[in-house]
C-alpha cells in the first residue's frame, strides 16, 4: 500500500457491511486488503489496524466506529498483526529494524482512560539486506509477522532471515 494506506482504509472501512465483517472477518469480506502486511484484523474485538509510512498506526473499531492514530514508529511501519487472542498487536519498521508490542485494552477501563492501547516492549532486529538476487523492493514486499502463539511472533523478511520475539523476553534472530 502506498503512503495513502490510512486514507485507502478509511475508505474501505466505511464501505464495509459490519454485520457481514463481524460473521466472515475481514479476509473472506475484502480479501484483496488482507493481501497487505500492514493491515491486520481482529475478530474478537472487531478491531483492523493499518501501519502507514509516516510511522503511525490506525486503529479502527468497528464496534465505535472510531480511527485512534497512534505515533507507533518513526519510520514506515511494514507489517502489523494481531495475537491470536486478540491482547496484543505487533508493528514492526523495517527502516528502524524494530519490532514493538502492543497491548490492546479491552472493556470499560480501556475506553474510560480514552487510550485502548499501549506500547508494552519494543525489540531491536537484525537489519535485512538486499541479496544479489533479492531487490529491495520483493525484500520489503515478503516482510511478515507470523504468532506462532498468543505470545511470540516471528518477524520474516523476504531475504529469508526471521527473528523470534514475545511479549515476555528478549528478540532471538534466526
Amino acid at each position: 500500500m502506498s503512503s495513502s494506506s490510512v486514507q485507502v482504509m478509511d475508505i474501505v472501512v466505511h464501505c464495509l457491511d459490519a454485520t457481514q465483517l463481524k460473521q466472515k472477518g475481514l479476509q473472506e469480506t475484502f480479501p484483496a486488503i488482507c493481501r497487505f502486511n500492514m493491515v491486520s484484523y481482529d475478530n474478537h474485538s472487531r478491531r483492523i489496524a493499518v501501519g502507514a509510512r509516516n510511522g503511525y498506526l490506525a486503529l479502527y473499531d468497528q464496534k465505535t466506529a472510531k480511527c485512534q492514530m497512534i505515533a507507533a514508529h518513526s519510520a514506515p511501519v511494514m507489517a502489523v498483526a494481531f495475537s491470536p487472542d486478540g491482547r496484543h498487536l505487533a508493528t514492526y519498521s523495517y527502516q528502524e529494524n524494530k519490532l514493538l508490542f502492543w497491548q490492546m485494552a479491552a472493556g470499560l477501563f480501556g475506553i474510560m482512560s480514552g487510550s485502548s492501547v499501549k506500547c508494552i516492549r519494543s525489540h531491536d532486529t537484525r537489519p535485512a539486506r538486499a541479496g544479489s538476487n533479492t531487490s529491495l523492493n520483493s525484500l520489503l514486499k515478503g516482510v511478515r509477522l507470523v504468532w506462532i502463539t498468543q505470545k511470540n511472533v516471528i518477524v520474516l523478511t523476504g531475504d529469508g532471515s526471521s527473528c523470534r520475539s514475545s511479549v515476555c523476553s528478549r528478540a532471538v534472530a534466526s
